[in-house]
């Protein structure tokens, strides 16, 4: 079976890897049988990444570096959304590329994000969440209600 993203008849911004659209239909785990979907959850995540962009362009990154957790937000959000980033965009999209690759590094050993391949183009890698950390921030969005 061929997967979406190796199929050149499909336009490139539809083409999907089945594990990043499962994980966006996936049921979280949250206690109590609470139930919502992860979209919902990542769309709270994307109200917190949009301050805190907000918060970084009008007070200057350096004042709120955190790099390893906007990369978490972002992937979070790309999950809910069914949509993949790859590790170049990952890394340079919240500070210095060279500093978003060494905090990237700093997440798979932590075992919260993972790369995986680009069967269409092997110099391209995506980035996702591990299993872990997509409970911990479907607990994290669950828990705390930022709208």
């Amino acid at each position: 079976m061929t997967h979406m993203l190796c199929r050149p008849d499909i336009p490139r911004e539809q083409r999907k890897l089945p594990r990043s659209d499962a994980a966006a239909r996936e049921q979280p785990r949250l206690p109590d049988g609470a139930t919502i979907s992860r979209s919902d959850l990542s769309e709270r995540a994307a109200a917190l990444l949009k301050v805190r962009r907000l918060r970084n362009e009008l007070f200057g990154r350096a004042l709120f570096g955190e790099p390893a957790w906007d990369m978490l937000l972002a992937l979070y959000v790309a999950t809910g959304r069914g949509t993949r980033v790859t590790v170049s965009g990952i890394a340079g999209s919240e500070c210095p590329h060279t500093t978003g690759l060494r905090w990237l590094q700093a997440l798979e050993a932590e075992q919260l994000v993972k790369r995986v391949r680009n069967c269409r183009d092997k110099r391209m890698s995506f980035v996702e969440l591990t299993p872990q950390a997509l409970n911990a921030l479907d607990r994290l969005f669950y828990d705390v209600s930022i709208i």
